[in-house]
């Protein structure tokens, strides 16, 4: 774990894994570049190490969110496919589906007059006197 600096703790300021990831990473840099502004102190040393400790410990504490949010969304995705799957059987048209659904769960009559309805609707806005439309209403 990489001790968080004290002025931080006792100031009671929240520190995110990137905030002090970018400050690790940014103290070395500057302590590799002999910055004379900037001196050294006994833990100058291990400042990379600590940088990857807590880089390899955010990417382990992610990695598990990710894989539980794929399994979960690959449960669901199984579960659309089987189910478009039982609505649209590739041997038959959709519509054959649908009339099949329709009888099978006594909506035949139901779905017969919204048929019925939408096509003299159809024939009536676009003035089909011989159409097909009007000779099922």
């Amino acid at each position: 774990m990489v001790p968080v600096p004290s002025i931080f703790q006792t100031a009671n300021i929240p520190i995110g894994y990137f905030q002090m990831l970018h400050a690790l990473e940014n103290l070395a840099d500057l302590l590799d570049m002999n910055c004379p502004r900037v001196p050294y102190t006994l833990r100058d040393d291990s400042l990379r190490a600590d940088a990857t400790l807590l880089r390899v410990k955010y990417l382990e504490n992610n990695e598990n969110g990710v894989k539980s949010t794929h399994s979960s969304t690959k449960k669901a995705t199984a579960t659309i496919d089987q189910i478009r799957g039982e609505f649209l059987r590739k041997d038959e048209s959709w519509w054959v589906t649908i009339l099949n659904y329709a009888v099978r769960h006594d909506k035949g009559d139901d779905l017969l007059n919204r048929i019925k309805d939408d096509l003299a609707i159809y024939a009536s806005k676009k003035k089909l006197s011989g159409s097909l439309a009007n000779k099922y209403v």
